[in-house]
């Protein structure tokens, strides 16, 4: 994904992402969710019998009501402490306006999340479901993540 995701829509295209068929509800919102927050359109075109995830509408909805995460907004990557287990992005809106912040836990168990501040340059984040607010006066954000588990925060 590195390799094309970042360039096509920096020239105008957009992307579609087929939705995989996960073998239960928690990892098929994690995917929807990872796919939604990437960037990409999501597709549920490999199958007709496919649904999207109990949790789908949610995210759909913090999507289309944050331009950071709308198709043409950019993204950077921000390091974890183990970022073969953890991916966490920055998600910047095209005219700049928004930014935010997605951590996901690639693990089935419940992981700590240790996620590096210092490209943010912020003060404050705030919970894009339970709209709670963290200070950022810390060089990392500490999360608690269960299972295949994700957060999305706004950064003041």
């Amino acid at each position: 994904m590195r390799s094309y995701h970042d360039r096509v829509p920096a020239v105008g295209g957009s992307l579609y992402a087929p939705v995989p068929r996960m073998q239960n509800d928690d990892q098929q919102q994690f995917v929807e969710a990872l796919l939604a927050t990437s960037g990409d359109v999501v597709c549920y075109c490999n199958s007709s019998e496919q649904e999207p995830a109990k949790q789908a509408g949610s995210f759909m909805k913090i999507r289309a009501k944050h331009p950071a995460l709308y198709l043409d907004s950019t993204r950077l990557r921000i390091p974890t402490q183990d970022d073969s287990k953890f991916y966490s992005f920055l998600r910047i809106s095209s005219d700049k306006s928004e930014r935010v912040l997605a951590v996901f836990n690639f693990q089935p168990t419940p992981k700590t999340v240790r996620v590096d501040l210092g490209a943010i340059n912020g003060h404050e984040l705030t919970d894009l479901s339970s709209n709670s607010r963290t200070e950022t006066s810390q060089p990392e954000l500490v999360l608690s993540l269960s299972p295949y588990d994700y957060r999305l925060f706004s950064i003041r």
